[in-house]
């Protein structure tokens, strides 16, 4: 008797719940409805605001009752990185979508869109920290399920002087193979307080912020504290080799004097909530360092990292612990341009920052499309580059490399990342007479195939160079060669 009493309850409650789903969406129009029905999901952001760059991501998500959303913002700009909020409802009174969303510093914003088909418009209302307000115009560009652009524009204060004026281009995430290896990591999104202690010391107090990228195929993580008593930066991925079916980290950092580069291996222990990896760390002053790094997740605002069995040459280091605690905000310091001693070996890269337009016809081959913009990274030790690029028919790639020296190899190097989990590495030199880059480059493609090509990077002039790749093979079969004209579009 007491079971049929639940189920009879159980059934009560199911059908008020269904009722009230129905009432929650009544007065709603449908078009309205399937506006916000677009915007669920997880994308991708990139773009700028009064031509400083930002990226980052969002998750919109139905509230229970499916009558608004809410989302919430990982966005980074050049001051640091930041965790947004929003709701984003019906107003029948204006007969328009409105969007309010709130910001760890105070500020907030107001938008609202008249929907059409394939564009919104509509007006902007943003409050500052400060209490200051702007006024504007904003549109929303659907191009397809999968991306839209957003537009900001003409802001003024209540005097009239202009404000933000912002482009954002989101871009539908899609994870690929290597997300279902790496999910274990989402607690990681976010801001954090870092603070590193041996024994009773404490040797490093600074913050990391850490989210998705490329389809999450891939978390990057990008942090500042001390190392040795000296400031330091730093810049890691994190993603899977689907080739040796194990977790990797790649990862650069400068301090004033130094640079480093690291790798992690390892895996991921589900039960234990813990991830274990042997670290190498080559340091450009010619030190080699090996530890044991044991990452705990131990609830969802707190993460351990130990590292332990650290050595340098016959040195034995002490045991370093690590406390990370979830924070809103990510404000790293300014830094100079000051050259660090890995630009000397890469001063030849000079030329390359900018926007550069990448295509190719190729016999065999096809079509090929693209862009990436390069700058120069921590001390000008490093250059940095994203990118994109499609062949003709095919799905379009977006990509994260990483180019610096070796000091214990002597050679140029480069770490690449794309968006269907590929992972490629290069190793070369620098032929001054030629001005050219003769590499080895080895690929893993997201099943695990091994593909190889020899490249050439000639340098014509300061607009101009050259890709080329040839001996190259695939599951260890001969390739056709091709070749990429890239051509500078801007500074």
């Amino acid at each position: 008797m007491t079971r049929m009493k639940l189920v009879g309850g159980l059934t009560v409650v199911l059908v008020t719940a269904a009722g009230l789903r129905a009432a929650d969406q009544e007065g709603i129009p449908k078009e309205a409805l399937e506006a916000m029905q677009y915007m669920v999901g997880d994308w991708e952001v990139d773009g700028h605001e009064n031509n400083q760059r930002m990226t980052g991501s969002v998750t919109y998500r139905w509230v229970p009752g499916k009558h608004c959303l809410t989302w919430d913002m990982v966005l980074t700009d050049p001051k640091g990185t930041y965790l947004g909020s929003a709701i984003v409802a019906w107003d029948p009174a204006r007969r328009q979508l409105v969007e309010r969303d709130f910001w760890p510093r105070g500020s907030w914003n107001t938008y609202c869109y008249t929907i059409g088909t394939d564009q919104w418009t509509g007006e902007a209302v943003q409050v500052g920290a400060d209490g200051a307000v702007s006024k504007g115009k904003i549109s929303q560009e659907n191009r397809g399920p999968n991306e839209f652009v957003w537009r900001l524009f003409d802001t003024a204060d209540a005097a009239g002087k202009p404000g933000s004026v912002s482009e954002l281009r989101f871009r539908k995430v899609q994870p690929g193979p290597a997300y279902e290896h790496l999910k274990f990591l989402e607690p990681l999104v976010g801001n954090w307080k870092v603070v590193t202690t041996e024994g009773d010391k404490t040797t490093s107090v600074g913050e990391e912020s850490s989210q998705w990228v490329l389809n999450k195929s891939f978390m990057r993580h990008v942090g500042w504290g001390q190392i040795d008593g000296s400031p330091v930066q730093y810049e890691f991925y994190t993603g899977w080799n689907p080739k040796t079916k194990e977790v990797f980290q790649w990862a650069v950092g400068a301090t004033e004097t130094d640079y480093a580069i690291l790798e992690r291996l390892g895996a991921y222990d589900a039960a234990q909530r813990v991830w274990t990896s042997r670290e190498s760390l080559q340091v450009s002053n010619g030190e080699y360092r090996t530890s044991l790094v044991t990452l705990k997740f131990v609830d969802d605002d707190t993460i351990t990292m130990d590292v332990t069995e650290r050595r340098m040459g016959d040195k034995t280091l002490p045991d370093a612990h690590t406390v990370f605690t979830r924070q809103s905000v990510f404000t790293p310091p300014e830094t100079d341009d000051t050259p660090g001693p890995g630009y000397e070996q890469l001063k030849f890269l000079d030329f390359s920052v900018g926007k550069w337009k990448l295509e190719a016809t190729t016999p065999g081959v096809g079509e090929y499309l693209g862009e990436e913009v390069n700058e120069w990274a921590f001390h000008k030790n490093f250059v940095r580059t994203k990118g994109w690029g499609r062949n003709a028919g095919e799905e379009r790639i977006d990509y994260e490399l990483l180019m610096g020296w070796d000091p214990a190899k002597k050679k140029v190097f480069m770490r690449f990342v794309g968006s269907r989990g590929e992972i490629c590495t290069r190793e070369g030199t620098y032929d001054p007479e030629k001005k050219c880059v003769k590499s080895r480059q080895t690929t893993v493609g997201p099943e695990g195939a091994e593909s190889s090509a020899t490249v050439e990077e000639r340098y014509l002039d300061n607009d101009h160079f050259l890709l080329l790749f040839s001996d190259a093979t695939k599951g260890g079969k001969p390739e056709p060669g091709w070749e990429l004209k890239v051509t500078r579009i801007g500074h």
